[in-house]
């Protein structure tokens, strides 16, 4: 198949994706007042731009390629230097690099400087500047490398030769110099959040101890002062705790970033150096792909590792393995009673996309039942995506993938099986571990 289209197809569905993703993260947000927190602002502003930019990928995608010759004028000007050059898709992609800075920054500074995080992050209107600065430097940057590497001459858009140290400074200020501020910001984080965890350790400690056993100097007990010591250390722990899950998530949130953007900024970093790059159909397609891939991958994200998330999704939608069942068998009914693509099946894309979709007529329902064993849609989505294809006006199934098929069934259900045995043998051994210290606790009293 043509790259051009796998191209199109591939960041058609990664935008639809996107946009259904980035808008059920906006919606819980919005919706559950108890995540109406700074850090989730930010987040939201993350999703928000996400899903305008999977929007704007899936649409510009589809959109044909420039009349020849193109008009001249303010059209041509404009065509050249914002529809060709991709400016509007590329101003929302490094906004969002913007944002994920900004948002690392606020953890940097609430974790590693809290007396001065109300100064900084405290008033409304400066977490609202904050927010907008993302949008702004993502579009004057873009805007402004698209406006003068592109033009307009004799009819064709054209781009300056000896715009390289353009491209180098972009690169850098897009990519490499983001990431190393996020990089510092989540060493030193970690270094502290370890100090925090070894500094509540010996507290839990010593409050563990029977109440007769904490004394006053004089040698009188203080019951009402060890249980509002231990109510403090205990709200303190869950700070922790809650510090530690959203550092998780958007240290994760950084590290997939980091590895969708790594491959599309070196091609052409060294490219804009004066390396020896050949933009073959292969690097050219993996360097778009990884790029692509980073508008659509934090509601999963959030949907695995951000605990405030998953509460408020499920407050929202209550969703139960049993409802997505139900789900799941409602699309199977219904699914049957549909019509087989026709045949000769369309060219183009309409035909790639029945073969994908419709006539792997399980790509829904599939995804239901997986949902259900293991919650992430897109393990089921991507494999019925390779296994069917169109070939010569008819949909057909690649018969040379056993190994995925090998692999669909170990990630569906074996590998489920093994980490719910795992985590409920954890489970079993904690529990034990915690009934033996309360016996133990009772004795001594």
């Amino acid at each position: 198949m043509d790259a051009g289209l796998l191209i199109r197809v591939y960041q058609t569905l990664i935008g639809i994706v996107g946009v259904v993703g980035n808008g059920l993260v906006c919606l819980v947000i919005y919706r559950v007042s108890s995540m109406h927190t700074t850090t989730n602002a930010f987040i939201f502003n993350q999703a928000a731009i996400d899903l305008l930019g999977s929007l704007v990928m899936a649409v510009r995608s589809n959109m044909p390629a420039l009349p020849v010759p193109v008009p001249g004028g303010i059209v041509g000007y404009l065509l050249c230097k914002i529809y060709n050059a991709y400016a509007v898709q590329f101003s929302l992609f490094d906004a969002s690099t913007y944002n994920l800075m900004t948002v690392t920054l606020e953890r940097y500074v609430a974790i590693v400087y809290p007396y001065t995080y109300p100064r900084i992050f405290g008033k409304r209107k400066a977490v609202a500047a904050f927010l907008i600065a993302g949008w702004v430097l993502g579009f004057v940057v873009s805007c402004t490398a698209a406006a003068v590497i592109n033009y307009h001459h004799n009819g064709y858009c054209a781009r300056q030769t000896g715009s390289g140290a353009l491209g180098v400074v972009v690169a850098m200020v897009n990519f490499f110099i983001p990431s190393l501020v996020m990089l510092v910001s989540y060493i030193h984080i970690t270094v502290v959040l370890k100090r925090s965890a070894d500094q509540v350790a010996p507290g839990l400690a010593t409050l563990t101890r029977p109440a007769s056993d904490q004394q006053n100097q004089d040698g009188t007990t203080s019951n009402g002062t060890a249980a509002s010591a231990t109510q403090q250390e205990t709200q303190r722990e869950s700070l922790l705790r809650a510090r530690r899950n959203t550092f998780k998530t958007l240290l994760l949130v950084f590290v997939v970033f980091v590895l969708c953007w790594l491959p599309h900024s070196t091609i052409f970093l060294v490219f804009d150096l004066g390396g020896g790059v050949h933009f073959s159909p292969v690097l050219f397609f993996f360097g778009a792909v990884t790029l692509s891939a980073n508008v659509c991958v934090n509601p999963f994200i959030y949907a695995v590792k951000y605990k405030q998330f998953r509460a408020g999704f499920r407050k929202i939608f209550g969703l139960r393995p049993a409802a997505i069942n139900l789900l799941g068998s409602q699309v199977m009914a219904r699914q049957s009673q549909m019509p087989a693509p026709p045949v000769p099946v369309p060219g183009g894309i309409a035909g790639y996309l029945l073969c994908k979709i419709d006539n792997g007529y399980a790509i829904l329902q599939w995804s239901l039942f997986t949902v259900s064993t293991n919650n992430l849609m897109a393990v089921a989505l991507e494999p019925w995506i390779a296994i069917n294809n169109y070939h010569g006006g008819k949909c057909a199934q690649n018969t040379s993938l056993g190994v995925l098929g090998v692999a669909i069934a170990m990630l569906n259900f074996f590998i489920s099986l093994l980490v719910m045995w795992a985590s409920y043998s954890h489970i079993t051994v904690v529990l034990k571990r915690s009934a033996d210290r309360v016996a133990l606790s009772l004795a001594i009293r």
